[in-house]
Parts: structure tokens; C-alpha cells; sequence
């Protein structure tokens, strides 16, 4: 009762012996449950095949809410929801649970269907998803359950039964969708109105970009629809064009905008709601590379869940439409937040200096007390620690066991806030890996009690199965966790790296506060210490961006692969880097820089043409020269002395630049020469850094230069 008079959500988890047990939570609960909770706001997360008998009739199929995988739980973000059920027996998808848990609105239930966490015969099947090849479920440490175990002990409001209890305990417990209370719903709508009113008041102007940011459940799409319907009465407004990573996510912009306009739904329209078609104009949803194509005069373009598009997309739109709004949680649901704060908004702030932002705090859908928002936030560690606190650990760099963490749940929280706040692609379901996989290996550094970094490995062993090892040749199996040698392997066609035992850095992070100390150069050191005599090589895998690639080249990891497209989240393209320990290692990766150099020249004018200038110069310093040095050919050398003119070089000057040229020893004219004539093919006008009136003999004479120093 005092549940819903606060107008909270719940949580119930309903413990059975075996999947056997459950049967019945749907045909005799879940049923009664729909009087009040729809099929269409209910929503089964997993594959069912052990709780969910046949069905039997079409009437029964109507009223069964769908059973969906949890890979496909994007599809569901921006859809409101009374009840939220994961089938435990298929797996506990933490990425999707703390996702969706934003779209329960108050009033609503979720309920994981599970056996008892301290049944220790009992390995989660999500596991199998997520550990490394050739780990299995059952070999999981089960750190993880015994956290979230004494999670849910520990939090108030979660209601623990068993499936033979479950129709009377849970029935009692199921209310109708209840708003919060009024002082928290008021709160939360004037803070809507407040930057309703800001954001009409940028729209006077010619170009306008604009930014809010929420957790879920704060009223983003809401506040989109509102501004939208009042844009639609606007003259200088033609049509509103909204976009999203998946069209369900935006039915309740739509709703809110008829309402803002002044329009009624027609009948049937409540749900899957994409087009509103005004007296005044037109807001219509269209999927992103449809924009690419629309007239953005007279045009507004609404983004709601920014983050879950691929950067280049969103720089895309950016640059094409003048007047952009956008929406976005930035943490705690899923890692394409941390890239939007981290890579994607400094760019914007750069593209747009007009763009303004604005940050909900207060719910919409349920009240600042509820108790599911925060059972989550403690369990799947979803708040940021902004400022270090102060541990009781020893001061060093050391490698910490997850045994260790969960003693010291501070310092497991610190590490994991740490991980969130610094790299784009931390997620819910890291914080299994950090306690669960047996391939993943953690270190921290600590000085006078306060976590100043931490660095996140993962051990990728050797492929030692030969049907596997021609599988994987064929290109028939891809063993998941095995990026590097299935990178060099699959991408490079070097076989051989799959019998190498190789540690992969996948995370190295520095507190704001404590970064250029040394601190992330003495995390790899450790870990490349903890390698010698152990493994064959130790890689890492990152997104180029300025800076980042020279740090991995002062550690001495040399560059292996270049990804072709552009990483989805970072906007750029991604890059294996190494250190070889063995010498079986060092005489692949030696073939690998050499093939990677070899196809150079492709790359610049296929692949890498859309990377910008000071990322392309950095790149090919990072690439080095090649240890087989030559001798210049004889048609270079006659070039070099005039004697021979431009064209009659242009096929052998950028395999040569590839190969021989040492781009560090050159200074910001030649490299822009040689990148941008030599390697991209540009006109004899350039731009060229550094010349002013160029041409084809100031070109050339420059591109003789070099060569005549080498």
C-alpha cells in the first residue's frame, strides 16, 4: 500500500529448484497480471523454451506478450511498460536489465524468473556469451551471484518468493500503473518547461543545435515531443523529421507531440506511432541514411536517443542539418553513452560552437524513492564516483583478484566508476567479467589511499584444436574473446598467429585528477612484467584519436592492423597494436607490419581517405618504416635528379612511402605533401600545409627533396 501511494516500481525475483517449477508463473499469475498489464506493455525477456508452454488457441496468442531476445533489446528502449519479466533459465542479461528497467513506468513490476542464487549447481547461461573461447558457463568464479546476491538481501522493497508461493505473494504485490507523487511529477514538469522555453527561445535563430541529457525515465522524448508540436505552428517550420535507433523508440514523442499540437490520435494510432500528419506540417520519423537525402531547409531534425547511433552518423547529420535537437542518457545502460560524453560531444562542441545543453533530474515515471532505480544503481554499480575516496589499500601498482574486489566492495565499486567515467564502451556486463570470466586479469594503482588508475586484461589462449584451427581458416567459426589472432588470422591471413597465448589490454584508465603522472605507462609496464615467460605477445585494440596512438608507441606496441571502417561508436577507425615476447611472436608480427604496409597505398585511397589530416600524419608516424630497408630504385633515383618527370613515378612513390619513408623524421610541409599527393592523390593545388602558392614544381621539387635526403 505504501508502494502505491508513493507511486514506485518493484522488483520480485521467484526462486524455483527447477525450470519445472516455473511452469505455471504464466499461465496462472502472469494472466491475472494482464488485466492490468496489457500484452502490449509487457514485455518477456528470454527465449522462453523453458517457462513458456505452447500455445493453444489464437485468443491466447493475442494476450501472450512477446518473448524476446535479449540481444535485441534496443528495439524495446523509449516504450513504456507495467511489467518486465526475465526468463533467469535463459540467462541474466545485465545490459538489458538495467536498459529496459528505464521503460517500467511506476507502478510497474519486474520479476526475473531464477533458480536460488546459492545454488551452486546452477551456471547463468548469459555466460556462454560472454566468457572467452574455450571457457564455458560452468568454469565461471561465481563472484558475481554472491554480489548480487547480497544485493538483493541488503535493499529493502525486493520481494523474494518461491514458484509453489508465487500466485498469492506476487498477486498482492501487482498494482495498476500508479504516477508518482505530485510534488515529484510537479518538480519534474517544471524543469521540462524550463528548458521547453529556453529551447523556443534558440529556435529564433537561423542555427540552432541543442542537447538534453537524463537518465531514463527523466521525460527526454516527452520534452522532444513538447518542442516539437510547438515548432510544427511555427512559419519558418516546414516538417520535423525524427530519428531514432529503431522506430518503436519513439511512439511516445509522437504522443507527445499531438498532444503539444493540439491534434487527437486517431483510433489505433496509440501504438507504433511514426507519422503526424498537421494543418500546419509534417513530423514524420526517418531512419538515419534516409536524412542523408531530405532537404534540411525549413526542416527541424529531433535525435532522441542520440548515443545509440554510430558517431560518423551523427557527425553526418550534424553537418547537413542547420537547426538539431537532441536526447541521450549518457550512463548506466549501455556503453554507446560513455562514447557519446566522451568522443562524440567534444567533437560537436568543436562543429557547433552555438550548441546549448540542458540535464533532467527528476523522474517522470516513477518517484526519486524508488526502490527498483535503486537496487540497480547498487547492484550493477551504475552511479559514478566523480571524485576519488580515500581506501583502505596498500599504495603501488599491483594486480588485484576479483576475490580480493569483492572483499573490498569500495574499492570494486572505485575500479568500476573508474572504468565508466574514462572509456566509452563500459558496460553493466563488464562487472561479470571483472568477477566471473577466468580470463580476465585487473591491476590498480594506488597511491596514499586513492585510486589513481586500473587496467583491465584479458588472457586470449592459443587455438590448439587443428579442426578448429581449419574451421577458423575457412572462415566458418569465429571463437568469441579471441580478437587478436582472429584479427591477424581472419584480416591479415596470418594462420599462425592462432597458437600464440596472448594477453589483450582491453581497458587502461587514469583519474582526471592524476593523469600525465606515468600512471597508465606503469599499469602496462606491470602487465607486460606479469606476460614475460607466460605469454607469447601483448596486444591492444583502440579507436585512433589523437595522442592515443603515441602513448601505446612510447610503451613500444608497434602497429599491426588497421580496421577498414570506422569503429560504430568512436567515429573512427580502430587499430591492433603489440608487443612480440617470443620469438615465434616477433616473426609474425614482422610479416604483419610488412603486409600492412604493402597496402598502404589501397588503404589511403579506399578505406582511410575519410580520416583527417593530423590523424592520418599520426597514423603513418606510428607505422614507422620498415627494418628491410632498400636501396632507392632507379627510376626514384632519377627523379630525385630531374630526370625523370612526375608521372612516370607515381605508381612506385607511394609503395616507396609505404615502405621506406621515415614519416617521423619529416616536418609538417613534407608530410602534408607526401600524404595528400603521394598517398591520397590530390590536385597539384593542394592544400598543402605550410605553402602558399602551390604547384606542380614546388610539389615535385619538395617530393625530390626528400628523396635526395634519404
Amino acid at each position: 500500500q505504501d508502494s502505491r501511494h508513493r507511486g514506485v516500481r518493484a522488483l520480485c525475483v521467484v526462486n524455483s529448484r527447477s525450470s519445472e517449477d516455473c511452469v505455471g508463473i504464466e499461465n496462472i499469475v502472469l494472466p491475472a497480471i494482464f488485466s492490468k498489464a496489457s500484452a502490449q506493455t509487457t514485455l518477456w525477456i528470454g527465449n522462453g523454451r523453458y517457462l513458456r508452454p505452447p500455445v493453444v488457441s489464437p485468443a491466447e496468442a493475442k494476450a501472450r506478450a512477446p518473448a524476446v531476445n535479449a540481444s535485441r533489446y534496443r528495439e524495446y528502449l523509449g516504450t513504456e511498460l507495467d511489467l518486465l519479466v526475465f526468463d533467469g533459465y535463459s540467462g541474466l542479461p545485465l545490459n538489458a536489465m538495467s536498459a529496459l528497467s528505464g521503460c517500467l513506468r511506476a507502478g510497474g513490476l519486474m520479476v526475473l524468473l531464477m533458480p536460488p542464487l546459492q545454488d551452486r549447481d546452477w551456471s547463468d547461461p548469459e555466460c556462454e556469451r560472454l566468457f572467452t573461447h574455450p571457457y564455458q558457463s560452468a568454469q565461471s568464479r561465481d563472484l558475481f551471484t554472491q554480489w548480487f546476491r547480497s544485493a538483493l538481501e541488503a535493499r529493502p522493497g525486493v520481494l523474494q518468493v518461491t514458484a509453489e508461493g508465487a500466485a498469492s505473494q506476487l498477486l498482492s504485490s501487482v498494482r495498476a500503473a500508479e504516477t508518482p507523487p505530485a510534488v515529484s511529477l510537479q518538480r519534474a514538469r517544471l524543469e521540462q518547461q524550463s528548458v521547453l522555453k529556453h529551447w523556443l527561445h534558440e529556435a529564433e535563430k537561423s542555427r540552432c543545435c541543442l542537447l538534453v541529457t537524463a537518465d531514463r525515465g527523466r521525460g527526454k522524448s516527452t520534452l522532444l515531443g513538447q518542442f516539437a508540436g510547438q515548432l510544427i505552428r511555427r512559419a519558418d517550420t516546414r516538417q520535423v523529421l525524427v530519428c531514432s535507433h529503431h522506430p518503436s523508440a519513439v511512439t511516445i514523442l509522437f504522443r507527445a507531440a499531438a498532444t503539444a499540437s493540439g491534434s487527437l490520435l486517431p483510433e489505433g494510432r496509440q501504438e507504433r506511432l511514426h507519422r503526424l500528419d498537421l494543418p500546419d506540417g509534417l513530423i514524420r520519423f526517418r531512419a538515419a541514411p534516409e536524412l542523408m537525402q531530405t532537404d534540411p531547409e525549413q526542416t527541424w531534425l529531433l535525435i532522441d536517443e542520440a548515443a545509440a547511433l554510430p558517431g560518423p552518423t551523427l557527425d553526418a547529420l550534424l553537418l547537413r542539418f542547420p537547426r538539431v535537437v537532441m536526447a541521450t542518457t549518457l550512463h548506466g545502460y549501455e556503453g554507446s553513452g560513455q562514447g557519446f560524453r566522451l568522443r562524440f560531444l567534444p567533437r560537436v562542441i568543436t562543429q557547433r560552437p552555438e550548441l546549448r545543453q540542458a540535464h533532467l533530474e527528476t523522474p517522470v515515471r516513477w518517484s526519486d524513492e524508488d526502490p527498483l532505480e535503486q537496487f540497480l544503481n547498487h547492484s550493477l554499480l551504475l552511479q559514478e564516483e566523480t571524485a576519488p575516496a580515500r581506501l583502505s589499500a596498500s599504495s603501488g601498482t599491483y594486480e588485484i583478484s576479483p576475490q580480493q574486489l569483492l572483499k573490498k566492495a569500495h574499492m570494486l565499486t572505485q575500479v568500476f566508476s573508474l572504468l565508466s567515467l574514462a572509456h566509452y564502451r563500459t558496460e553493466p556486463d563488464d562487472l561479470r567479467l571483472i568477477l566471473d570470466s577466468p580470463t580476465v586479469r585487473l591491476w590498480v594503482c594506488v597511491r596514499d589511499g586513492q585510486l589513481c588508475g586500473a587496467l583491465m586484461a584479458n588472457l586470449e589462449p592459443a587455438v590448439r584444436d587443428e579442426e578448429l584451427q581449419q574451421d577458423i581458416r575457412d572462415a566458418r567459426r569465429r571463437p568469441r574473446g579471441l580478437l587478436s589472432a582472429m584479427t591477424l588470422a581472419q584480416q591479415v591471413g596470418l594462420h599462425e598467429t592462432m597458437t600464440l597465448d596472448i594477453l589483450r589490454i582491453v581497458r587502461v584508465v587514469v583519474h582526471p585528477e592524476h593523469r600525465r603522472q606515468g600512471i597508465a605507462s606503469e599499469l602496462v609496464s606491470c602487465v607486460l612484467s606479469a606476460a614475460q615467460n607466460r605469454q607469447d605477445a601483448v596486444t591492444t585494440s583502440y579507436a585512433l584519436s589523437p595522442g592515443l596512438g603515441q602513448f601505446w608507441n612510447r610503451n613500444h606496441f608497434e602497429v599491426l592492423r588497421i580496421g577498414q571502417r570506422p569503429d560504430r561508436y568512436a567515429g573512427t577507425h580502430s587499430i591492433l597494436s603489440g608487443i612480440a615476447l617470443t620469438p615465434g611472436a616477433r616473426a609474425l608480427w614482422s610479416e604483419a607490419q610488412h603486409r600492412l604496409r604493402q597496402r598502404l597505398p589501397f588503404d589511403c585511397l579506399h578505406h582511410l581517405s575519410d580520416l583527417p589530416d593530423d590523424l592520418f600524419q599520426e597514423l603513418l608516424v606510428l607505422q614507422g618504416r620498415t627494418k628491410r630497408r632498400q636501396d632507392l630504385p632507379a627510376l626514384l633515383e632519377a627523379f630525385a635528379d630531374g630526370n625523370l618527370p612526375y608521372h612516370a613515378v607515381e605508381d612506385l612513390l607511394p609503395l616507396w612511402a609505404a615502405e621506406q619513408l621515415d614519416w617521423s623524421r619529416l616536418d609538417a610541409t613534407s608530410r602534408s605533401v607526401w600524404l595528400r599527393k603521394v598517398l591520397l592523390q590530390k590536385p597539384w593545388k593542394g592544400p598543402f600545409t605550410g605553402l602558399v602558392n602551390p604547384g606542380k614544381s614546388t610539389v615535385c621539387q619538395l617530393l625530390r627533396d626528400t628523396l635526395n635526403t634519404f
